[in-house]
């Protein structure tokens, strides 16, 4: 019954936004198209900047928009950090991902560079940069962090794309054959603090299990998080998207990323660890 009522009554109940500020912006022009990004803040006049957590929509790199992360936006938000959700190009109907999804992770890198440029603006303090995404853009997150020989031209390389911590729901990692390169061999020590989510139903779970693995030998500090009897996308329902975004906030503030409370857990939403590293 708790269930049904967070799904109906949906994040509206959960992530109050009235005191918040979206705006929209162009961060990059592409063959004559524009790509966008939502920039979530609060009033700041006075204050210290703030840490900045900037998501990628999933949807197989063929659908989905920045509006996807509406709801995680406002959650960070209201824990005082700046709020990003950006879309990049999709792919046609019927390209060959191992040519195209490239083009997607040079977009997200330039995202992450305009944010950095336009810290001032938005008081974001860009020593403490983390990055998130759902499926494909997980892997979009995971790329733009890892990655340092794919980037867009006209990027000023000279603005790091390092991200302090990844935040990763449902990442989709799959052989190279469909994705490229594939992330493994950019795993070491150096890899940012990670956290994932998925639901145990979820066919992606391995190759995140295998990533997970690879961070965990490589000593860096990780944590795998599972929802019982739920599927892909199951971080979008009410009640597990809080859940989510609290053990989220709580794995931040554990890596000293952020200063605040520890969050409760959410009452009949329970995520369960496994192989956690310390």
């Amino acid at each position: 019954m708790i269930r049904l009522l967070l799904t109906i009554f949906g994040a509206w109940l959960i992530f109050p936004i009235a005191a918040q500020q979206r705006s929209t912006h162009v961060y990059k022009t592409i063959a004559g198209k524009q790509l966008k990004l939502d920039v979530y803040t609060v009033e700041t006049v006075g204050q210290t900047p703030k840490p900045v957590i900037i998501f990628f929509h999933g949807g197989g790199f063929i659908v989905g928009g920045r509006q996807l992360h509406a709801d995680q936006c406002a959650y960070f938000v209201r824990k005082g950090i700046v709020a990003v959700s950006a879309d990049y190009r999709l792919l046609a109907k019927g390209a060959n991902p191992r040519t195209e999804v490239p083009k997607c992770i040079k977009d997200v890198k330039t995202a992450v560079r305009w944010v950095k440029l336009h810290a001032e603006e938005f008081n974001i303090d860009t020593s403490r940069v983390f990055l998130s995404g759902a499926s494909a853009g997980g892997f979009l997150a995971t790329a733009a962090a890892l990655y340092r020989d794919i980037n867009e031209d006209t990027d000023n390389l000279h603005v790091s794309v390092k991200a302090q911590a990844l935040v990763l729901l449902n990442p989709a990692y799959t052989p190279q054959t469909r994705y490229t390169p594939s992330p493994e061999p950019y795993v070491s020590s150096a890899c940012p603090p990670t956290i994932f989510f998925y639901g145990d139903q979820d066919k992606f779970k391995t190759g995140g299990k295998h990533f997970f693995n690879l961070l965990h030998q490589a000593a860096v500090p990780a944590e795998w998080w599972i929802a019982d009897g739920e599927n892909h996308s199951f971080y979008h329902k009410a009640g597990w998207n809080e859940a989510i975004c609290k053990k989220s906030y709580n794995f931040l503030l554990k890596n000293e990323l952020v200063m605040g409370e520890e969050e409760k857990e959410v009452p009949n939403f329970h995520l369960h660890g496994s192989h956690l590293s310390e």
